[in-house]
């Protein structure tokens, strides 16, 4: 760090808008309020990646753990924010999924508050390890992404999370093609 502070000219680049969200359309991916129109949105989705007009519900087995899913067919996975950040996970179990699915629909998640940290920390795992992994994400939450989380503890964490849900959900991110890791 010493040698790159003595070589390097350091510019912050922080403000008050993330430069990710600025001149991106925000695709049909993420819906929100929760209620039957996101859950048709996700249907819609659905539908349209898979050609199945009725869901194929599975139970899968990572790290030795069952995860139950509302429907897993053709490279597509769909869990419910219950399921896949209330029960016991790690980053593992989330490597695990990305690894098989280069889709996932996450139904349900909730406003999120102090009480819901784990939940919390999970959810952000999971969004990290899909990013990173270019895994693509459909999504029906309770709230737009920068207002799902109102706690303290993992407030800056939740800001890259809710940055990362935008970013996943534009055009450029959408049509990148996923590179294997």
């Amino acid at each position: 760090i010493k040698l790159l502070s003595e070589n390097s000219h350091v510019l912050e680049v922080s403000g008050d808008k993330d430069f990710r969200t600025r001149e991106w359309a925000f695709e049909e991916i993420y819906y929100s309020p929760l209620g039957e129109a996101s859950e048709q949105g996700l249907l819609r989705c659905y539908q349209q990646l898979c050609s199945e007009a009725r869901l194929h519900p599975r139970t899968l087995t990572v790290a030795g753990r069952p995860i139950e899913s509302l429907s897993v067919v053709d490279g597509l996975a769909w869990f419910t924010f219950d399921e896949l950040c209330k029960t016991y996970r790690s980053q593992m179990d989330y490597i695990q999924l990305v690894n098989q699915f280069d889709t996932i629909i996450l139904q349900g998640i909730p406003q999120l508050y102090k009480a819901d940290e784990s939940a919390t920390r999970r959810l952000i795992n999971f969004v990290d390890t899909a990013y990173d992994y270019q895994v693509k994400l459909i999504i029906s939450a309770a709230t737009a992404p920068e207002q799902l989380y109102q706690g303290d503890k993992l407030a800056m964490p939740f800001e890259r999370t809710a940055s990362r849900l935008w970013e996943m959900s534009t055009e450029t991110y959408l049509n990148a093609k996923r590179e294997v890791i």
